[in-house]
C-alpha cells in the first residue's frame, strides 16, 4: 500500500487485498483511494476480540462493493471488533454478511464495538444474516450497520440491509450503548419466532440504559416473537428523542420508543421539521429520492449512493 500509515501520510487502500491488509496494522490511519469491487473475495473481518481495530479509516466517499463474510465465528463485518476507532465517509453496497454457526456480533460495518468508536457518514445495503440457532442460544447482536455498540457515537449514516438473527436484532444496530443521531434504517428485520427470540426493532433491537438516540427513523417490515418487538425499538431502557417508524410498512403498531406514523406522514416534511429536524444542513426530502422518505443531505451522502 502507498503511504506510511500516519495521520499526515495514511495508507491508501486501492483494492480488496489492501483492504484485507488493514489487519496487519490495526492502529494505523487509512484512506480509500478509489471505489473497490470485492466480488468473489471471502473477506476476513478486521479486528478480533483479542486485537480490535483501534485505527482510523476515511473512505473519502468511495465504496467497497459486494463485501462478503461467510466464516464460522463471532464478530463479523468490514471490521470484526473496534475500540477507540474512527470510521467515516464509506459506503458498503451489496454486502453479504452471513457467517455460519451460533455467534455474537454481526453488522455490515462493524460486528462488535468494544468502546469509544466514532462513525460518521457511512452506509450499508445488502444483507446481514446471523445464524438463527435455537432461541437465546442463537446469534445475538445483529444489525444492518453495527451489531453491538458500546460507548460509540454514530451520526449521518444509514442502512437498507435486510437483517435476521435470534435476539437483539435491529435494522441499524442490534444493541446501542452510546449516542446515535440523524440516521435511518429501511431494511426488513426478522428475529426468531420461537419463545427465545426477543428484542427486535426496525432501527434498534435494544437501546440500553444511558444511551440516547435522536432524529432517526425506520420503515422496514419487523417480524419476531412478541417479547420486546417494536416498529422502531424492541426494548428501550435509554432515551429516544424525535424519532419515527412507519406503522404501515413495518406492520407494527407499537414500539418501545419513537412515534408511529403512516407512510404518507413519513413522506411529509412537516412530520420531521415539527420535531426539530434540520432540513437546511442535514436532511432533505423531494418525494422521489429514497422512495420519498427523508434522506441525508448530499454533503454527507451523495445522491448517487441512494438505492
Amino acid at each position: 500500500m502507498l503511504g506510511s500509515g500516519t495521520a499526515s501520510d495514511p495508507y491508501i487502500i486501492q483494492n480488496v487485498t489492501d483492504l484485507q491488509n488493514m489487519q496487519n496494522s490495526l492502529a494505523a490511519y487509512y484512506e480509500l483511494g478509489n471505489n473497490i469491487d470485492a466480488t468473489g473475495f471471502n473477506f476476513i473481518p478486521v479486528g478480533t476480540s483479542l486485537t480490535p481495530f483501534t485505527g482510523n479509516l476515511n473512505g473519502k466517499s468511495y465504496t467497497v462493493d459486494s463485501l462478503t463474510v461467510t466464516r464460522d465465528g463471532s464478530d463479523n463485518g468490514l471490521f470484526g471488533r473496534t475500540s477507540g476507532a474512527n470510521i467515516k465517509n464509506i459506503g458498503l453496497p451489496n454486502i453479504n454478511i452471513s457467517p455460519t454457526g451460533v455467534h455474537a456480533g454481526d453488522g455490515g460495518l462493524v460486528g462488535y464495538v468494544v468502546a469509544d468508536t466514532t462513525i460518521d457518514n457511512c452506509y450499508t445495503t445488502g444483507k446481514v444474516a446471523g445464524d438463527p440457532g435455537s432461541g437465546d442460544s442463537g446469534s445475538n447482536f445483529i444489525g444492518g450497520l453495527i451489531g453491538h455498540g458500546a460507548s460509540l457515537t454514530i451520526s449521518n449514516s444509514y442502512s437498507t440491509c435486510s437483517v435476521s438473527g435470534a435476539t437483539r436484532v435491529g435494522g441499524f444496530i442490534g444493541t446501542c450503548q452510546g449516542t446515535i443521531d440523524n440516521c435511518y434504517a429501511r431494511g426488513s428485520v426478522s428475529g426468531r419466532l420461537d419463545a427465545g427470540g426477543s428484542r427486535v426493532g426496525g432501527f434498534v433491537g435494544q437501546n440500553s440504559s444511558g444511551s440516547t438516540i435522536t432524529n432517526v427513523y425506520s420503515t422496514g417490515a419487523v417480524t419476531g416473537n412478541s417479547t420486546w418487538l417494536g416498529g422502531l425499538c424492541g426494548l428501550n431502557s435509554g432515551t429516544i428523542n424525535n424519532s419515527f417508524w412507519d406503522t404501515e410498512t413495518s406492520g407494527m403498531a407499537t414500539s418501545d420508543g419513537g412515534t408511529g406514523k403512516t407512510t404518507a406522514q413519513m413522506k411529509t416534511k412537516s412530520t420531521f421539521t415539527n420535531a426539530g429536524w434540520n432540513f437546511t444542513f442535514i436532511w432533505d426530502i423531494d418525494g422521489v429520492t429514497n422512495n420519498g422518505y427523508p434522506f441525508l443531505n448530499e454533503r454527507f451522502i451523495p445522491r448517487i449512493f441512494y438505492f
